[in-house]
């Protein structure tokens, strides 16, 4: 597929794992360069074009730290893959505490820098 993404700059937030892996991977296969965003550590493949950015997107001061990261190496941003996430798997609805829910909802729903 040609998605004529070939040299576009792609930031990817919760690119460590799932979706977000998924869509970084497919991405730099479609020749994009990728900046993946994530909490945790992620493992690029080697020959792959992209870069990974550790940061947790609950703290304020990160979309403009991976923001002006980005600026400095690449340029620019051409598209953003927001996906960061964070509810962990439960049995059940009714076991998410409010801690747990205010932690997914404030990492889900950060307002864009200013």
């Amino acid at each position: 597929m040609d998605l004529q993404l070939t040299g576009k700059v792609v930031v990817v937030t919760g690119a460590a794992s799932g979706i977000g892996q998924a869509s970084a991977r497919l991405l730099t296969e479609e020749g994009a360069v990728v900046v993946g965003v994530d909490r945790d550590p992620i493992d690029a493949e080697p020959g792959a074009h992209a870069t990974a950015v550790q940061a947790d997107l609950t703290d304020p001061a990160t979309p403009d730290r991976v923001i002006a990261n980005v600026l400095e190496q690449h340029g620019r941003i051409d598209a953003l893959v927001n996906n960061a996430g964070g509810l962990q798997a439960r049995t059940s609805f009714l076991d998410i505490t409010d801690e747990q829910w205010l932690a997914t909802f404030n990492l889900t729903s950060t307002p864009p820098a200013a």
